[in-house]
């Protein structure tokens, strides 16, 4: 007799970052336009990327981590960034730099939405991949 498979009641699938917008519609719409996420409800998501949008237009509500000095807001992890350069690239996306490899092994590249949050997709870098 075979025995039961035990199930993993403690394995996390996947975590939604909240990111504060002055306009829900404006901030999914950018989202699905230019960064290619699906909007679900409040959420937009990509593969297994997950954004909740939570609307508030109070002055100073929307706070990106650049107004502190900190380059990014979210890292993405990628499997090819120069594909994904070129996607985000043609649908307008505002390119702050990249792709470029890093001194930490890592090619990156670094856009900015519409309200400021900074997101950097990036992988290892691969063998013969450009520098722009």
């Amino acid at each position: 007799m075979k025995e039961p498979v035990a199930l993993i009641h403690n394995h996390l699938k996947y975590a939604s970052q909240v990111l504060v917008v002055k306009d829900l519609s404006e901030a999914q719409q950018y989202y699905r336009d230019v960064l290619g996420f699906t909007i679900d409800g409040d959420f937009v998501r990509r593969d297994g990327v997950h954004f909740l949008f939570k609307e508030n237009r109070s002055v100073g509500a929307v706070r990106p981590n650049s107004h502190i000095d900190v380059v990014l807001d979210t890292y993405i992890w990628v499997e090819d960034v120069d594909a994904i350069y070129e996607e985000l690239r043609k649908k307008g996306a505002n390119v702050i730099f990249g792709p470029m490899n890093m001194d930490y092994n890592m090619r990156d590249l670094l856009i900015e939405d519409l309200y400021g949050y900074r997101l950097c997709f990036g992988g290892p870098i691969r063998e013969g991949a450009d520098v722009y």
